[in-house]
Order: C-alpha cells, then sequence, then structure tokens
C-alpha cells in the first residue's frame, strides 16, 4: 500500500509545473564525483524549487530502472541496447591503470592483448566499466584474470596504486588516482550519456532532459 500510494504521489509531482515537479534521476557510481555535481549545481541554480530525487548503481540496472519507470533519466555508459532515448555527452578515452614499476608505466600506449596474464582489479558485473572490460578483453582473445571485483572507481584506482593489480580506466577522470594511466592501442573509449523513456513528456523531465541536451 505505501508503495502505491508512493507511485502515485511521484505520478503526480511528475506532471505538475516544472518549475515545482518531481525528477528521478539516476547514475552510475564513477559519475558522482564530477559530473552529477556539476550539473545538480547548475541546473538548481536556474531552477531552484525542482524536486530532484537522486539514485546511484549499475549501469544494467539503472537502465532497467528507466524501462521499468522506477526512474525518469540515467546517466549510464556504455550506450545501452534498449528501446530507449538517448543523448550523447562526453567520450572518454579509455587506458590501462598499472603501478609505478610496471613495465607498461612508461609506454606511450598499450593493447590490451599484452596483458592477457595480468592481474586485473575491475569494477562488479553489470557496471558499466566492466562490460567494457569483458568486451575490450573478449576482442583481444582472452578472460581477464580479476583479483578483485568493486562498486567504485576510485577503489580501482586506489588498489591498482598499491600494486595490486592493473585496470581498465578513463582516461581524464581527475579523481582517479593512479602509478600510471598509459592509453590503450586500438583506441578505446566511453561513451556516456542520458537515457529515457520515448514519449514520457512531463513537463519537469523534459525540462532537465533539454537542460542537460543543451
Amino acid at each position: 500500500m505505501l508503495r502505491a500510494y508512493e507511485s502515485g504521489r511521484d505520478d503526480v509531482a511528475r506532471l505538475m509545473d516544472p518549475e515545482r515537479g518531481t525528477v528521478r534521476l539516476d547514475f552510475m557510481h564513477s559519475l558522482g564525483t564530477w559530473l552529477v555535481p556539476d550539473l545538480i549545481k547548475s541546473y538548481r541554480t536556474l531552477h531552484p524549487h525542482v524536486d530532484i530525487r537522486l539514485h546511484q548503481g549499475a549501469a544494467q540496472e539503472l537502465v532497467s530502472r528507466v524501462e521499468n519507470g522506477e526512474s525518469d533519466l540515467a546517466l549510464v555508459g556504455p550506450r545501452p541496447n534498449a528501446a530507449l532515448g538517448w543523448h550523447q555527452i562526453k567520450v572518454q578515452r579509455l587506458g590501462l591503470a598499472v603501478p609505478e614499476g610496471h613495465w607498461a608505466a612508461h609506454r606511450q600506449e598499450v593493447d590490451l592483448a599484452e596483458c592477457a596474464a595480468e592481474p586485473f582489479i575491475g569494477m562488479l558485473p553489470g557496471y558499466g566499466t566492466r562490460m567494457l572490460l569483458d568486451s575490450l578483453a573478449e576482442d583481444a582473445g582472452f578472460s581477464p584474470h580479476l583479483v578483485f571485483e568493486s562498486m567504485e572507481l576510485t577503489t580501482v584506482a586506489g588498489l591498482v596504486a598499491a600494486g595490486l593489480g592493473v585496470a581498465l580506466l578513463p582516461l581524464d577522470d581527475p579523481y582517479l588516482q593512479v602509478g600510471s594511466l598509459v592509453p590503450l592501442t586500438p583506441p578505446a573509449y566511453r561513451e556516456l550519456g542520458l537515457v529515457w523513456r520515448a514519449g514520457d513528456d512531463a513537463p519537469p523531465v523534459q525540462q532537465f532532459r533539454e537542460f542537460i541536451r543543451a
């Protein structure tokens, strides 16, 4: 009964004036240190009375939440194979994070196939960077040997710096501190974007979506 009440209340709130309605925004953990705070701060400066409800999770979970109507919008990567609206926000080149003294630390580029025997630190299954690692490793002809799986890229970076293994990380995240981050060759990228249900034109949601798209 409580869930039905909350769902009905949310449906009414989403149909209100865009300046006072509700936006349910999901995002990946790795975006909580930089992208999401910047977006929220900028948006609330323009629209201070909008009720923004946030949820963090794995990329696959967030896509399912949007599909099922549990959330209005989600910031995810890579682009999902789902019948959802999509707007690309950023493309990040990927690199191999290695500790100091590693054989690849001073390389200009590294082929992931060279790392087949390396211990990897990765995200848990369903997380965007983990999906990219599994796909790129499969293309390179191996399955990564994972010595630890995390929910946070900052934890992954910290364990690489501690010498536990290597990891796949984006090159331009200022909050990820590692020994060395070597670009992959051939180049590989993480695509970040916004997803939503087609036809969801509730005024508060549409206004937030157009703000991000602009």
